[in-house]
């Protein structure tokens, strides 16, 4: 599965990109997030300074389903986290205004002690969890 860093990280959304939702079928959207550890007192928060940047964006495909792609670059600021990216690619549920949990495969990334290969769970609330089983 490449690396031996496990990742679980929480996204926070850095900014506002253009809502291309609504133009028409099939949607697509795009988003920019700030990588956190998840506090260990409640691990739906973030803690402490961000660790990098999370990139995705998705496109409707059919049967209620977006095709994600999504690069996690981390910083090598902290959390055990080493300079480097991740690449993942995968469907998730899509219900038409938002995208749902699940698992995308990592399809390549930096490699050295971050994994190049593997699942990647995403779990969508707000903020969106990324980890690694």
């Amino acid at each position: 599965m490449g690396g031996s860093v496990k990742i679980n990280v929480i996204g926070m959304p850095r900014e506002e990109l253009p809502d291309l939702m609504g133009a028409g079928p099939p949607a697509t959207g795009s988003y920019l997030e700030d990588l956190f550890e998840p506090d260990p007192n409640d691990p739906h928060m973030p803690k402490g300074d961000p660790l990098g940047t999370a990139a995705g964006a998705f496109h409707e495909i059919p049967g209620d389903r977006a095709i994600c792609n999504v690069v996690l670059h981390f910083d090598g600021s902290g959390g055990g986290y080493p300079e480097g990216q991740v690449n993942a690619t995968g469907s998730l549920p899509f219900d038409g205004k938002k995208l749902g949990s699940g698992r995308i495969g990592i399809s390549g990334g930096s490699g050295g002690e971050l994994p190049v290969a593997g699942p990647l769970d995403i779990e969508v609330w707000n903020p969106k969890k990324y980890s690694t089983p």
